[in-house]
């Protein structure tokens, strides 16, 4: 997860929230799932560290063939990020699909 080693003696208020998505990264990969959920994973982080957050979910969706299932509110990191996405309007699915198609990028 690209965090030293020193970071296992650390207090979580010790860390930056990027530090802190991706030891609770690390931590949910301990147990080897098959399916990660992620649930606004880049809330409350700076843009380069949101993204830093997705190209890690990204690496590992591929070294490890696992499915990622994220929630978010930034469109343009799923956009960005996603193959399959599912739009919801007062929680319910209004869309689902290729994310090329519903989200086109500029």
């Amino acid at each position: 997860m690209e965090l030293p080693a020193d970071f296992a003696r650390r207090y979580p208020a010790e860390l930056s929230g990027g530090q802190r998505q991706r030891v609770s990264i690390a931590r949910a990969l301990a147990a080897e799932p098959d399916v990660l959920l992620c649930d606004e994973i880049t809330s409350a982080l700076d843009p380069d560290t949101a993204v830093a957050v997705m190209e890690v979910l990204r690496r590992l969706r591929t070294e490890r063939d696992m499915t990622v299932a994220l929630v978010s509110h930034e469109i343009h990191l799923v956009a960005a990020y996603t193959d399959t996405v599912h739009l919801l309007d007062a929680g319910r699915v209004t869309a689902y699909g290729p994310t090329a198609a519903l989200l086109p990028t500029a």
